[in-house]
Parts: C-alpha cells; structure tokens; sequence
C-alpha cells in the first residue's frame, strides 16, 4: 500500500499509513514483507503501534544506507538521514531486515 496524498477523498477521515498497512497485514494468510523506498517513519510507527503484528511480517527490504560515502555528506545515506531514530527502530527489530544501498 503506498502512501497517497490524502487528497482523494476529503469527506471520509484519514487513515494512518500504519492504520491500513495493519489492516492488510491482518487479512493475509501469509507473511508479509514490506518495501521501504523512503524515510522510515512509517514502518516504525506501524513496528511501535503494533507489536503483534511482527510475526505476520516475513522481511522489510529498505531502500537506504551506502556503502562508502552516502549520497548527502560522507556518512549519511538520505533515506536514513531523514529519521535516523525511525531507522534505528526498524533496524533493531527482530525482523529480518535488507538494506539495498
């Protein structure tokens, strides 16, 4: 489920990212994994909200860190640089978790 602008229906009162991602996650029969081209803000608070739901996640694959040099100062990888404290959540889950700099 990607985030959307919010903008599609402005009658009906918005969901978290973290609220419709559980959703799912609660239908499905079979693990999960999660696909994190951005910050990670929003798996961490879906990680923070809801403990319960880490066995249903199989893997989260970010898309952040570098090897060598980051893409915004020589130790920072923007991704990860947005919410470093969000980062730290995610990588100190028990999930497996698979950075592709």
């Amino acid at each position: 489920l990607e985030n959307t602008s919010g903008m599609e229906d402005q009658k009906s009162p918005k969901k978290l990212w973290a609220e419709r991602v559980v959703e799912h996650i609660r239908k499905e029969k079979t693990k999960v994994t999660i696909v994190a081209t951005g910050a990670l803000t929003n798996v961490a608070l879906l990680l923070t909200l809801y403990p319960n739901i880490h066995s249903k996640i199989e893997q989260i694959a970010v898309m952040g860190g570098a090897i060598g040099i980051g893409n915004r100062s020589p130790v920072a990888e923007f991704n990860i640089l947005l919410d470093p404290e969000a980062a730290r959540v995610v990588f100190s889950s028990s999930i497996k978790t698979i950075m592709v700099p």
